[in-house]
């Protein structure tokens, strides 16, 4: 492979190759968000042909070319992804045989940009003590404190244990808190929804899988495109709704079920508070998977939409 340099203003620096981790593999229209300096290969059926022309392309300008041979109808495209500066992110396209798909490149430290407003986001994190969560946290300099109670409001909640008491993340929520769950062990996992009040008033919500009513800043294509794919999301679990003794439960189903489930289910209540179930392994896929890493940056970004309007409000 050859070694290329590019340079489009000040956002691309010289293209080295990946560390020994290996090349990432993927069929060509799978995967569309990389780290920078990466190796990747994509895979592309192409029959009836020898070899193939194939680009990679900002604002309709080739960055990247070469030619890929076919052998028994599949032709690997191989590349390394170019460096990037702290903090940003680039919207690129492969193009192999006239055929196009985006390609994101995401820099490592996502977050550089943004470490004086995250400070205000309250962030609170629940970890198991040998959890990784509060590590990956520390490492990327994002403050976060370890303690919830019946007064805590407007913060951002992170929960990354095996073992917690469900409804008490209801009443958590609808004190005014956005809480995130991050549900990925195999087990059974059922939760009985209750029937809420909250000084005395009942509390209804709406129940939504839908991501791009979970992040309303980012279009459904965005979201489709930068966060984990069905077809290569390694989580183990996802939800439905079920019944039992008369009332709605929220559960989980392995991957190998015949049910179809949703890899997000967030219950937004009417009264304020938030309360979103994910089986992305955020935390567990921090290093090999840029995914976990815009799907945190996303939960900021809607965190701090939300406190916008709620100060817009009062």
């Amino acid at each position: 492979m050859l070694r290329y340099c590019l340079l489009i203003g000040f956002l691309l620096l010289p293209v080295q190759y990946a560390s020994a981790q290996g090349t990432s593999e993927f069929t060509f229209g799978q995967k569309h968000l990389f780290f920078p300096e990466t190796k990747v290969a994509i895979r592309y059926r192409c029959p009836n042909k020898t070899q193939l022309d194939w680009s990679i392309e900002s604002a309709d300008r080739k960055l990247l070319s070469g030619i890929a041979k076919v052998r028994d109808d599949l032709a690997l495209v191989d590349f390394v992804t170019p460096s990037l500066k702290d903090g940003v992110t680039l919207d690129l396209k492969l193009v192999v045989d006239g055929k196009s798909q985006p390609l994101f490149l995401i820099s490592r430290d996502v977050f550089a940009e943004q470490r004086e407003w995250l400070g205000k986001l309250n962030i609170i994190l629940l970890d198991d003590d040998d959890g990784i969560a509060a590590d990956i946290l520390k490492g990327a300099e994002i403050p976060f404190t370890t303690t919830v109670d019946e007064t805590t409001t407007g913060a951002l909640i992170l929960i990354a244990r095996k073992e917690f008491s469900t409804n008490d993340y209801f009443f958590t929520a609808i004190q005014g808190n956005f809480v995130i769950v991050f549900v990925d062990d195999p087990h059974q996992f059922e939760l009985v929804i209750p029937q809420i009040t909250y000084n005395g008033k009942r509390n209804s919500f709406l129940l939504t899988s839908n991501l791009s009513q979970i992040f309303s800043n980012t279009s459904k294509e965005e979201l489709s495109a930068r966060l984990f794919g069905k077809s290569y999301n390694p989580a183990s679990v996802f939800f439905i709704l079920g019944s039992k003794d008369d009332r709605v439960t929220l559960e989980t189903i392995g991957m190998n079920s015949s049910e179809s489930g949703w890899e997000y289910a967030e219950f937004r209540f009417t009264r304020g508070g938030r309360l979103l179930f994910v089986n992305a392994p955020v935390f567990e896929y921090w290093e090999t998977l840029p995914d976990s890493r815009t799907f945190l940056k996303l939960l900021f970004d809607e965190m701090k939409s939300q406190q916008k309007s709620l100060n817009k409000e009062k």
